[in-house]
């Protein structure tokens, strides 16, 4: 079994000869060269306290804008969840 962590849904890893390896997903049709799990951690760490303080809804009903892509979020958080459950 591999020590790297799977990729969300939607994700490929390629190894290229000329530019390294680098990271599709299908899903937004976009690259890069981090891998998703890493930066979603990355993303983790430093949203965190902000996350919390946010207000579920603003007056108007309306929720407040977050950044990054929603769908790659909430895959990775799926994910980085079910990982702690793993013996």
């Amino acid at each position: 079994m591999s020590s790297e962590p799977q990729l969300p849904y939607g994700w490929e890893k390629i190894e290229d000869p000329q530019y390294g390896i680098y990271y599709v997903d299908h899903i937004n049709q976009k690259t890069q060269f981090e891998n998703p799990v890493q930066e979603a951690k990355r993303k983790l760490s430093v949203d965190a306290p902000t996350a919390v303080l946010l207000p579920a809804a603003t007056p108007s009903g309306t929720r407040p804008p977050t950044r990054g892509s929603p769908h790659l979020i909430f895959s990775l958080l799926m994910y980085l969840s079910s990982e702690c459950y793993v013996n």
